[in-house]
Formats: C-alpha cells, sequence, structure tokens
C-alpha cells in the first residue's frame, strides 16, 4: 500500500474527515440521550455553531498538514541523521518555491526522480494543467475569498465597537454605583466622569476617521514617531518599557479603529447587517481538504530535496551532498578537491525571485560539468562551496 505516495494522499484525507466529523459531533447542541442517533445529527446540522467550527478547522488542518510535510526536511534536519561522526554541514539549500507550482502544475511526484526537477519552471506553450492544479487550487481561490468575507466582518464589528463599548461603560458606571459605598465620593465622580466621556471621545474619533481621514492617520503616524523617540530616550528607566507598550498597542488599535471608520468600509454595514449569520460561511473552507490531500504530499517531496555542504571536522574536506525524495531516497555526493569554477546563471526576473542555476566546473571536465537547477538561495551555496575548496587550497600550501 505505501510503494506510493498517492495512498498518502487518501490518507491525508480520511484524517481530515475524521477530525472534523470529531469537531461536528462534539460542537454545537449537546448529544440528546433520550433521542436516536439521526434525531441528534439532524439538531447538530441544524446548528450554524457546528458547519462554522468544522470550516475553521478545514482551514486549520491545512497549515498543519502543509508544516508537517515540510518540518522533516528542513534547517538541515533531513542531514542530521546522516551526517557520519567528525562531519559538520556547513550550508544547505533547498527548491525554489517555483518548483513547488511548476510539479502542481504538472503533477509529477518527484520521488527520488532527479531528472524530472530539471524541467523547465515555465509551462511551454501549450502545454495544459493537470487535474492538480485545479484540484488545489480551486479551493485556495475559494478560500481566500471567504477570507476577504471574514476581513470585512471584522471590520464591521470593529464599526460597532464605539456602540458595544458605549453599553459597556454603562454597565460600569451601574457596577461601581451600586457596590462603592458613599465615603468614596470622589471615586464615583471621576468614574462617572471618565465613563460617561471615553464613549463619546471613542465616537468622536471614528467620526474624524470617517470624515478626515488623512489627518487622523498623519497624527496616528507623528504619535508612533513620538513613541519611538521616548523608548530610546527612556531606554533603562523603571517602568518605562511595560508603558511605552500599552501605549503603543493602544495606538495599534486606534489606527485599526480609524481604518475601519474610513469611507472605503461603507459597504460592510448594509452587507452585514442583512446577513442573519455569518458563522456557516466558513464551511466554504472545507474544499480545501481536496487541496491539502493533493498539496501536503507536494509539498513534503518539493522540501526533501536537499543540496549541503558537508566537512569532514579532522581534515577539513567538504563535499557537496544532494539527498532528496521519501519513498524512494536519493543521495549522491560530490568532491569539492577537483572544483575549479562555480557559476551562477540567472535571468533579470529570476534575480528578483532569488531562483537559480548553479553550475560547478570540475578540473579537466573529465566528468563533465554538472548543474544543480532551481535552487533557493543560491549565493549563499556558492559562497560555501568557495570557501571550502580555498581552505582547501590553503592547506596544501601549508603543508607543502
Amino acid at each position: 500500500m505505501l510503494r506510493s505516495l498517492r495512498y498518502v494522499r487518501w490518507l491525508t484525507l480520511l484524517l481530515s474527515l475524521a477530525i472534523e466529523l470529531a469537531v461536528f459531533w462534539f460542537s454545537g447542541p449537546q448529544y440528546d440521550p433520550k433521542a436516536s442517533l439521526l434525531t441528534n445529527l439532524a439538531s447538530k446540522a441544524e446548528s450554524a455553531t457546528a458547519w462554522t467550527w468544522v470550516g475553521w478547522v478545514s482551514f486549520s488542518l491545512t497549515w498543519l498538514w502543509a508544516e508537517l510535510a515540510s518540518w522533516p526536511f528542513v534547517n538541515g534536519r533531513r542531514f542530521r541523521g546522516l551526517l557520519s561522526p567528525g562531519e559538520i554541514l556547513l550550508q544547505d539549500a533547498g527548491l525554489h518555491w517555483l518548483v513547488l507550482f511548476r510539479d502542481l502544475r504538472t503533477g509529477k511526484l518527484n520521488d527520488g526522480n532527479e531528472d524530472e526537477l530539471n524541467d523547465d519552471l515555465f509551462p511551454k506553450s501549450g502545454e495544459r494543467r493537470s487535474r492538480t492544479w485545479y484540484a488545489v487550487w480551486l479551493p485556495i481561490q475559494l478560500a481566500l475569498l471567504t477570507v476577504f468575507f471574514f476581513v470585512g466582518w471584522i471590520a464591521w464589528l470593529a464599526r460597532l465597537a464605539p456602540a458595544k463599548f458605549s453599553e459597556w461603560c454603562d454597565s460600569a458606571k451601574t457596577i461601581i454605583g451600586a457596590h462603592l459605598p458613599s465615603d468614596f465620593a470622589p471615586v464615583l465622580s471621576l468614574s462617572d466622569w471618565l465613563f460617561s466621556r471615553l464613549p463619546i471621545w471613542l465616537e468622536t474619533f471614528a467620526e474624524m476617521a470617517h470624515t478626515h481621514s488623512a489627518q487622523v492617520f498623519w497624527w496616528l503616524i507623528v504619535v508612533r514617531a513620538a513613541l519611538y523617540v521616548a523608548e530610546v530616550i527612556l531606554t533603562g528607566v523603571f517602568g518605562a518599557g511595560l508603558l511605552l507598550r500599552l501605549c503603543r498597542w493602544t495606538l495599534y488599535l486606534a489606527a485599526l479603529l480609524a481604518l475601519t471608520a474610513t469611507p472605503l468600509f461603507d459597504w460592510v454595514t448594509p452587507v452585514y447587517t442583512f446577513l442573519p449569520n455569518n458563522g456557516p460561511v466558513a464551511m466554504a473552507f472545507f474544499p480545501l481538504n481536496i487541496a491539502s490531500m493533493f498539496l501536503a504530499v507536494h509539498i513534503a517531496l518539493w522540501s526533501s530535496w536537499r543540496y549541503g555542504i558537508v566537512q569532514v571536522t579532522k581534515s577539513r574536506d567538504a563535499g557537496l551532498t544532494i539527498v532528496g525524495g521519501i519513498l524512494n531516497f536519493v543521495k549522491r555526493e560530490f568532491h569539492l578537491e577537483r572544483i575549479v569554477e562555480t557559476r551562477i546563471h540567472q535571468t533579470l526576473f529570476e534575480r528578483v525571485l532569488g531562483v537559480a542555476d548553479l553550475e560547478i566546473v570540475e578540473i579537466g571536465g573529465a566528468r563533465g560539468d554538472f548543474f544543480i537547477k532551481h535552487i533557493s538561495g543560491p549565493r549563499k551555496l556558492d559562497h560555501t562551496i568557495k570557501d571550502a575548496v580555498q581552505q582547501r587550497r590553503d592547506r596544501s600550501v601549508t603543508e607543502e
């Protein structure tokens, strides 16, 4: 069964559906032991809370599978189990994210197939996209629209903040007046004055942000600059750091309130006031289960290909090690003592994106020059190779 990574796709989907079924069962209305199973399922199906939880769990699981797929290979983890005693990893690099996009477009599973990694990054004219491409990107596009919907929903809630804050201040005045004895008359007067003015100030600020947006944001920038200067001047003063941090976060909340109060978000009030319940819209994340079953496998294979410079601690000899694949494991090693030149091949577009092909030229070219194609961070790997080669030459000169 595990001879093909295609089965891992179905395993990922089944795990996601099992977790979401458990979330659906335990969220929403409580289980009624007197009712039948179908009655309980129907009760939960009528609950907006249950469907909302399922949608957001689908969104979270997509991130979880993507992180778990790449975690065993990043930050040199792939090489730690392969290094012999007395060897250290100087530098490692992986494939650029454009390779992941290419594999999703072609649908190829490059499990140990090093030749397929050298394919072109961009499609040829007339080349059709695979079903994997549509299975991944259509759910992601739907999820992006859903995220945009909830951004608007958060903006609508932020617009309601002044009115909700006013209600909270009225409740606070009532509670303080009921529980504070008459001996604390000055405190009562101060709290009454404060909780009466705060809602007015907040509503005035929101109105100014709506009518004079540019001026409000200009003053927010000025206040942020003043806080930065105060942080530099008051460094080391007891309690100043905490106070300035509170001021900084208050300023960020004010900026969020000002942004949502601008005419840019005037559309949210009629839209979200009209909708009776916005929670079940999160079920639009559910198709991400189809995307994650393909995406997790491709991310694992893409991140499994690593190129590392390994050095022997005692002799200071270094080599280039190439590892890749999951079920079909591949490992290749090249000694750097024969290298005379390295070349980086980049177009202007590839330079902007940080992807390149690294060509390694050996002495005499007997074995032929070889390429490391589509790597991310090529300059660091190139510099490490040159440093290792130079150290080897310097040591040879010293021994002579």
